[in-house]
């Protein structure tokens, strides 16, 4: 498998792996769940077939001032629970940045958002089957790190 085909499957699975962190806790809800499958498997889709169906910068800029005017007037106006507004505020930027465009650097920050959805997911859970989503992301970030700086050291 050759290193780019390789970080392209490792950063899909890291931001996978994150998620369901969350959504097995209980975190987020069904229609959060299906925009983020969505939009992880239209990203896999479109770069496994060597399409460049993205989301431009424009239209990304757009979408990202109205996330954080959505997640301003949640915590000011509306009085709903801050950390709930967060993990909204995570996912939908990770959603953002897999319809867009991945440089070296857009993977980073997929791996630095799939950090702090597992670290969400493992404040909010009490069960030990989170075990299962800890070993699974252990796993995920060692290859997904590996594969990063064999990526970095060939260009």
């Amino acid at each position: 498998m050759k290193i780019s085909r390789a970080l392209f499957v490792f950063t899909h699975l890291i931001a996978l792996v994150g998620f369901l962190s969350i959504f097995m806790s209980g975190g987020v809800g069904v229609p959060t769940a299906l925009v983020f499958l969505l939009a992880l498997t239209a990203s896999f889709v479109s770069g496994l077939y060597g399409k460049d169906y993205f989301v431009g910068g424009g239209v990304s800029t757009v979408l990202a001032v109205l996330l954080v005017a959505y997640s301003a007037a949640g915590i000011l106006l509306f009085r709903f629970e801050p950390f709930r507004v967060v993990l909204d505020f995570l996912i939908f930027t990770q959603v953002l940045k897999l319809l867009g465009r991945k440089r070296m650097r857009d993977v980073v920050q997929i791996y630095v958002l799939s950090f702090f959805q597992f670290l969400a997911g493992a404040i909010i859970t009490i069960s030990f089957s989170f075990a299962v989503a800890f070993v699974l992301y252990i796993a995920a970030a060692i290859w997904a790190l590996m594969v990063y700086e064999m990526r970095k050291a060939s260009l």
